[in-house]
């Protein structure tokens, strides 16, 4: 079962890039571009984000002001080896 992210507004001085990083920031993935926050930005982790329990959401705006927010998977659907 894939993670459903979604965010719902940011600061800063549109338009903005939306990553998804891993929690030491060596492996970012440009989501989307958008001209602002709302409406909504929303995405499921795929590919190697999907199976892991937390995930660093970045947003970077025209300015190149970043803002990090971490975000921890939930358990639900997974299997414990």
């Amino acid at each position: 079962m894939s993670q459903q992210i979604t965010i719902s507004a940011s600061t800063g001085t549109g338009p903005f890039s939306v990553y998804v990083c891993d929690t030491t920031l060596t492996t970012c993935n440009l989501i989307t571009t958008t001209a602002t926050i709302p409406p909504n930005v929303q995405f499921s982790l795929s590919g190697a984000f999907a199976t892991v329990t937390s995930v660093i959401i970045k947003v970077v705006d025209s300015l190149g002001c970043e803002v990090f927010h971490q975000y921890q998977c939930p358990q639900i659907g997974r299997a414990h080896v």
